[in-house]
């Protein structure tokens, strides 16, 4: 069973490398195509040349040598690593979250509250949210006894 998910990983790291040497060849052919020296040129060519390192990489070592290159960067700079496991871990709960919360509002009524849409329980009227404030007796009454009486 581990020994066919390897196989199917290397499998796909495959077509992924057959795929950036395309990309490559792509970016190398969009900084050839003008005669001008500039930032878009500057940023395709080392665009291909990062992509063609590592699909050069993804083929010759398989996916077992990412994983080693991954452990024996995090080694070297765990700060880093462990910062950017974390930002990935939020950037991956908030999708998930998303993703489970479009599910399950599906046919029911608007939220209330808190980050919600409307404020305090309110309406929307054509874009426009009122608040719904609380009925207080007498709240306008005022002067209609008249002043001083």
């Amino acid at each position: 069973m581990q020994q066919d998910a390897k196989e199917r990983a290397n499998e796909e790291a495959s077509k992924l490398a057959q795929t950036l040497h395309q990309t490559s060849n792509q970016l190398r052919s969009m900084a050839g195509a003008t005669d001008q020296q500039g930032l878009a040129r500057t940023l395709a060519e080392e665009g291909a040349s990062a992509a063609e390192q590592f699909a050069t990489r993804l083929e010759n070592g398989g996916v077992d040598r990412l994983v080693a290159d991954a452990r024996s960067w995090a080694r070297r700079n765990p700060g880093t690593f462990l910062l950017g496991a974390l930002a990935a871990g939020v950037v991956v709960g908030r999708l998930v979250r998303n993703m489970s919360d479009e599910g399950s509002t599906e046919g029911q009524a608007p939220a209330t509250g808190y980050g919600s849409q409307t404020l305090y329980g309110g309406r929307t009227d054509g874009g426009s949210t009122y608040a719904a404030l609380p009925e207080t007796p007498g709240a306008t009454d005022w002067g209609s006894e008249g002043v001083g009486s």
